[in-house]
C-alpha cells in the first residue's frame, strides 16, 4: 500500500479552502481542515502532517504567531503561508515565522500543487494515492516534471514519460514548453475530477 501525504489546511475562506481541498484531494493527498488557529492546534496535537497550508488571515489570531507555533511544535513539517495580499514585510514576517513559502491566493490548481508537492520531502512527493489511478498518475509525473525537470520514475525513463504526457494531450501540445506541457495536464486531470459525477 503506498503513503498518501497528510496535509493540514487551516483557511477560514470557503473559497479558498475548497480549492486548496480539492486540488490535493484529486491526486489522493489526505486532508485535515481546520478553521481556526485553535483547530490548527488540535489537529496537530492529534496527529503529524506532512505539509500545512495556512492562511494569513484567520480571524481569531495573529496568523505569523500560529505559523511560529505550528513551526515550534512540529519542526519537520513544512508551512505555505497563503494570503489575499502581501503588503510590506508580510513575506518576510513569515519566513522568519517558520513558514517555507508563500503563496498569494487565490492561486490556481496546478500552483497549489506545485507548492506543496515543493515543500513535501522526497520519499513522500512520489508515493502517490492508496488507489492506482492513471489520472493521478498522470498529475504526480507532471509535478515531478515542473519540480526537477525529470519525470522520469525509473520505471521507463525521463523521455517515455513525456512522450506519455505528450500523447495525452495530442495536439494541444503543439508549440507548448515543457512546463506548459506539464501544467496543461495538471490542468486537465483536476477539471475531469471536478466534472466527475458524485
Amino acid at each position: 500500500m503506498r503513503y498518501a501525504p497528510q496535509i493540514l489546511i487551516v483557511e477560514n475562506e470557503p473559497d479558498s479552502l475548497l480549492s486548496f481541498e480539492e486540488a490535493l484531494s484529486a491526486i489522493g493527498y489526505s486532508v485535515a481542515v481546520a478553521n481556526t488557529a485553535q483547530q490548527a492546534l488540535m489537529r496537530l496535537s492529534g496527529q503529524p502532517f506532512d505539509a500545512a497550508i495556512v492562511s494569513l488571515h484567520l480571524p481569531d489570531c495573529d496568523s505569523t504567531a500560529l505559523i511560529r507555533q505550528l513551526h515550534s511544535n512540529a519542526p519537520h513539517m513544512p508551512i505555505l503561508a497563503t494570503s489575499n495580499w502581501l503588503v510590506g514585510t508580510m513575506v518576510e514576517d513569515n519566513l522568519a515565522a517558520g513558514a517555507a513559502d508563500v503563496l498569494l491566493k487565490p492561486a490556481p490548481p496546478e500552483t497549489v500543487l506545485l507548492r506543496v508537492y515543493r515543500l513535501l520531502d522526497p520519499s513522500e512527493r512520489w508515493a502517490g494515492p492508496v488507489v492506482e489511478n492513471p489520472s493521478i498518475t498522470r498529475v504526480l509525473l507532471a509535478l515531478r516534471f515542473l519540480t526537477s525537470g525529470d519525470p522520469g520514475d525509473g520505471n521507463g525513463g525521463a523521455e517515455e514519460d513525456l512522450t506519455e504526457l505528450l500523447a495525452y494531450l495530442g495536439d494541444d501540445a503543439t508549440g507548448l514548453s515543457s512546463e506548459q506541457i506539464a501544467c496543461l495536464v495538471i490542468q486537465r486531470e483536476i477539471k475531469r475530477q471536478d466534472e466527475k459525477p458524485l
